[in-house]
C-alpha cells in the first residue's frame, strides 16, 4: 500500500489516518451493492484512496451499473469505482436515452466507449441479443474493456481499437491530457491539452455501416474535438442510424456543427440537459456547464415523448419525470 505526502497532514489526512484496514475498506466499498451507493460512501471513499490507493491502483467496481458487474478499474476514476452513473449530470440522461433508444434498435454502437460506461450500461438494461460495438482507439483502455467484457462473460459485446473519423486508414492522432470519464482522440488540440499519441487505425462510419450491416442502429459518440472528421466519414450511413447520441464540443458548436448535422442526416435536434431534451430547429440552445451530448433522431417532440413515456426524460422546458421504469 502506498504511503501518503510527508507535507503537513491536513485535517482529512489526519482523520483518513486513523481508518482502519483501507486496503480492504476500499475493495469492499468497490464492490458495494448499486443501491447501497451513496454521495457520502463516494466521497468518503475517493478521500481515503487519494491517500492510500489500492496497489496498482486499480480495484474491481460493478461500477454502479449492476451489482453482478465485475470490472477492473483505476481509482482516478472514483464515480466509477465508488460511485454510480446517476451521480453524473453530464451523462445520467444519455446514459438513460441510450438504454431507451435501443429498445427498438438493431445494433448499438459506442464510439469513444472510453471506461465502458454505456456499453455496460447498454448490455446491463437491453434485450441479451442486441449486439453491442464499442470503438475505442487508445490501446490500453481498449485491452481494458475487453478484459472486463471477457470477465463479465457479456454475450454479443464486441470491441475494436479504432477511432471513427473521415476515412479509413491509419493515422497519427492527438491525445487529450484528462482524466475525465469519458475520452477520446481528437485531431487537433492546443499544445497545452494535448500530447502526440501512437498512430491508430481510423473507420469511417459509412465503412463500419456496410461491415457491420446495421440498418437500424443507436449510435452513442464522443470523439473529443473530431467531430467534422466524424461527420465527413459519415456518407449516408446516417440513413441506418435514426438515434444518434453525440456529444459537441463548443469549438464545434460554434462553427455551426448542430445544424450541419442536422440537415446531413435529416434530423431534429434536441440538446440534453440532464433528463430533460429541449427540441431545437437550428442548434440554439442554451447551454448548461457539463451538458455537452445532443440527440439526432427523425421524431417530432410530440412522438419522442411518447417513445419515451416510461421513462424518466421529459420534452421541452418542464421538470424531468419521476417515474418507475417498465419491467
Amino acid at each position: 500500500m502506498a504511503k501518503p505526502s510527508s507535507a503537513a497532514p491536513s485535517v482529512v489526512d489526519r482523520m483518513v489516518a486513523l481508518v482502519p484496514m483501507k486496503g480492504a475498506l476500499l475493495q469492499a466499498g468497490a464492490r458495494l451493492p448499486v443501491g447501497w451507493r451513496s454521495y457520502a460512501a463516494c466521497r468518503a471513499l475517493t478521500a481515503i484512496s487519494r491517500r492510500y490507493p489500492p496497489d496498482g491502483g486499480v480495484l474491481t467496481s460493478n461500477m454502479g451499473i449492476a451489482s453482478g458487474l465485475r470490472c477492473r478499474v483505476s481509482v482516478r476514476h472514483p464515480v466509477a469505482v465508488f460511485g454510480r452513473p446517476d451521480m453524473l449530470r453530464g451523462l445520467r440522461g444519455p446514459l438513460a436515452l441510450a438504454a431507451a433508444l435501443c429498445e427498438e434498435s438493431d445494433a448499438f454502437l459506442d464510439v469513444g466507449a472510453g471506461l465502458g460506461w454505456f456499453t455496460f450500461y447498454v448490455r446491463a438494461r437491453c434485450r441479451t441479443l442486441l449486439p453491442v460495438y464499442a470503438f475505442e482507439p487508445d490501446p490500453a483502455r481498449a485491452e481494458r474493456l475487453i478484459e472486463n467484457i471477457r470477465a463479465n462473460g457479456l454475450r454479443f459485446v464486441h470491441v475494436f481499437n479504432d477511432a471513427v473519423g473521415a476515412r479509413d486508414g491509419d493515422e497519427s492522432r492527438h491525445r487529450v491530457k484528462t482524466d475525465t470519464l469519458v475520452e477520446g482522440l481528437a485531431a487537433t488540440f492546443d499544445q497545452d491539452t494535448a500530447a502526440h499519441g501512437p498512430s491508430v487505425t481510423v473507420r469511417s462510419l459509412a465503412s463500419l455501416a456496410g461491415t457491420l450491416g446495421f440498418k437500424a442502429a443507436c449510435a452513442r459518440v464522443d470523439v473529443a474535438g473530431a467531430e467534422y472528421q466524424f461527420l465527413q466519414g459519415a456518407g449516408d450511413a446516417f440513413a441506418r442510424v435514426p438515434f444518434l447520441l453525440m456529444a459537441v464540443q463548443p469549438p464545434a458548436h460554434q462553427r455551426g456543427f448542430v445544424p450541419e448535422l442536422m440537415s446531413r442526416g435529416g434530423y431534429q435536434a434536441y440538446y440534453v440537459d440532464d433528463y430533460r431534451l429541449e427540441p431545437s430547429d437550428d442548434g440554439a440552445h442554451r447551454a448548461r456547464e457539463g451538458q455537452s451530448y445532443w440527440l439526432f433522431c427523425r421524431l417530432s417532440p410530440d412522438a419522442l415523448g411518447r417513445r419515451l413515456a416510461h421513462t424518466r426524460l421529459a420534452i421541452g422546458s418542464g421538470e424531468a419525470r419521476s417515474v418507475r421504469r417498465r419491467p
